[in-house]
């Protein structure tokens, strides 16, 4: 018989990694004995691997091996996967991945805080009042777990390809419940036979085939995110309103058309993004604290309705079939930050004056020819995105913004006007990939510079060119050419 209880990254920083990993082990468990015998000299060399990202470092997280020699090869592996990424993004590494994973005898997945258990760890402890974090992947059988009842102070329950029908009332034991997700489980309709989950914050049903909105998860009067996305939902109900502190609602990759609630005080941020939309079918006027909204991945070439109250300052309407500016969205002027790249928009109004808060507007991949006097009467206006347009010149009268960031890639400048040189707020300019022959040595004036691209254009074999570079390099100013 052994016990075993679950630990996170700041026990070993605490010295607690034997507090919270004693195990109590019968003389057959050989592999549980190396592994509490070599328990600090693992603690530390996850500490020193520490987290990371890409392909390479999917394995990441806090790994037990079976003995030290294991934990060198492993990272001798993943190194390899990582030169090979960066010869070729693309380069196939299931094999060195598969021999690294044979080196491991548990992996919890990095990007979990806290601790973190399986259905496995479930099964065999003593102690399931320190499982914190619970995830049940690809389960036999159908409902939640009965055992999951004693998880007494499980905070994030992860659910994901199990036949799981309803929400059993047991389920409201777990006082201190704060995440709830069922993921990619087929989930048609959703019984709730639980009262109340009093910390419950999230609810995640997303992936599943629901075509309504469970009315149970009213139950849950404490939720204040919902992701519901990539199921087949059509209708956004009534009774979304009563959702007291209701904040975040994710419903991207659905069919949504209807909406039934007229008007929400509570609802911040919505994602509407991959619903096929060709117009905004419903109006937001009503939801008078949205402040974000993502109509991103649509194919939306007009929009007739409100997007929101006063509070919007956020709008996605990246990779749609907008030809114009909507008048919608002209007239939102708080609005602070506005995308509608990858359209097909061939003009900037003279009417986006009116935008005053607006500090980022994105156009690129767009067919603007040229910019109006009108955008220099934008007082907040740091970031523009004008890549990929059929820009020839950059009006003087931009050099009344407070530019930090300025994308004009792509484009079809044949010079980088003087202005632009004498504006000392600039820190990134990107001019790649235009008609641009030569650069002026007032560029050395800018002391705010600290990125600047300049490759694809028709530079040629210039020696005061190779000086001038020199001289933003040797300022730290990353320069691609």
């Amino acid at each position: 018989m052994h016990e075993v209880g679950f630990f996170d990254r700041d026990d070993l920083v605490d010295g607690n990694f034997d507090k919270h990993f004693k195990m109590r082990l019968r003389d057959d468990d050989k592999p549980l004995k190396i592994l509490h015998r070599c328990g600090w000299i693992i603690g530390w060399f996850l500490l020193a691997l520490g987290s990371a990202q890409g392909q390479g470092q999917q394995l990441m997280g806090q790994r037990f091996f079976r003995k030290p020699a294991d934990s060198v090869q492993y990272e001798t592996l993943r190194q390899q996967i990582l030169e090979n990424l960066s010869l070729d993004i693309k380069s196939n590494n299931d094999a060195i991945t598969k021999k690294s994973e044979k080196l491991l005898i548990k992996v919890i997945p990095g990007y979990q805080f806290g601790r973190y258990a399986f259905y496995e760890d479930l099964q065999r402890t003593n102690r399931p009042d320190t499982i914190t974090h619970l995830g049940l992947y690809v389960l036999e059988g159908r409902g939640i777990p009965e055992k999951v009842a004693a998880c007494v102070n499980l905070k994030e329950l992860d659910i994901s390809g199990c036949d799981v029908r309803e929400l059993p009332a047991w389920l409201g034991q777990l006082r201190h419940l704060e995440t709830l997700t069922i993921a990619k489980s087929g989930l048609k309709r959703l019984k709730v036979h639980v009262g109340q989950l009093p910390s419950l914050r999230e609810v995640n049903l997303p992936y599943n085939e629901l075509r309504r909105i469970p009315r149970g998860l009213l139950a849950f009067d404490s939720v204040e995110g919902m992701n519901l996305s990539g199921n087949r939902l059509k209708t956004m109900p009534r009774f979304l309103g009563l959702f007291q502190r209701l904040a975040y609602l994710n419903l991207g990759y659905n069919h949504f058309r209807r909406n039934r609630m007229k008007s929400n005080m509570t609802v911040k941020s919505i994602n509407l993004s991959h619903n096929g939309l060709e117009s905004m079918p419903f109006s937001l006027a009503g939801f008078n604290k949205l402040i974000s909204l993502n109509l991103s991945y649509n194919s939306i070439a007009r929009i007739q309705n409100d997007l929101g109250g006063h509070e919007l300052r956020v709008v996605n309407l990246y990779n749609n079939r907008l030809n114009h500016i909507p008048g919608n969205i002209l007239k939102q002027s708080g609005i602070m930050n506005l995308d509608l790249s990858h359209n097909e928009i061939t003009s900037v109004p003279a009417a986006i004056a009116g935008m005053k808060e607006l500090n980022v507007l994105s156009l690129w991949d767009n067919e603007v020819k040229e910019l109006p006097y009108e955008l220099s009467r934008l007082p907040r206006l740091s970031t523009l995105y004008f890549q990929d347009n059929q820009l020839a010149d950059l009006p003087d009268s931009l050099s009344r913004l407070p530019l930090v960031k300025l994308d004009v890639g792509y484009n079809r400048l044949t010079r980088i006007p003087p202005w632009v040189f004498q504006t000392n707020t600039i820190e990134e300019l990107y001019v790649n990939n235009n008609d641009v022959a030569e650069i002026a040595e007032g560029i050395l004036t800018m002391s705010s510079l600290r990125v600047l691209y300049i490759f694809g254009n028709p530079f040629s074999d210039n020696p005061d060119l190779k000086r001038i570079v020199k001289a933003l390099r040797d300022r730290n100013v990353d320069v691609r050419q």
